[in-house]
């Protein structure tokens, strides 16, 4: 929403900004309902692999000196 409001304050023509944004607002939407279950499970990997990844950057390190 920002960005659009920033394209108009730019000049640009309002259906130029208006045509991207309309299909992308009900993607955003559609996308947002649909992820609404799986959000807990995906923020779980993410902190699991993140996990691993530092473990496995730490432990070269180590082994490095």
């Amino acid at each position: 929403m920002l960005v659009s409001g920033a394209a108009f304050a730019q000049g640009a023509t309002p259906a130029t900004p208006a045509t991207p944004a309309t299909p992308a607002a009900p993607a955003a939407t559609k996308d947002n309902a649909t992820k609404g279950t799986h959000t807990k499970a995906k923020a779980e990997h993410k902190r699991t692999h993140r996990s691993a990844h530092k473990a496995k950057v730490h432990r070269k390190e180590k082994a490095a000196g």
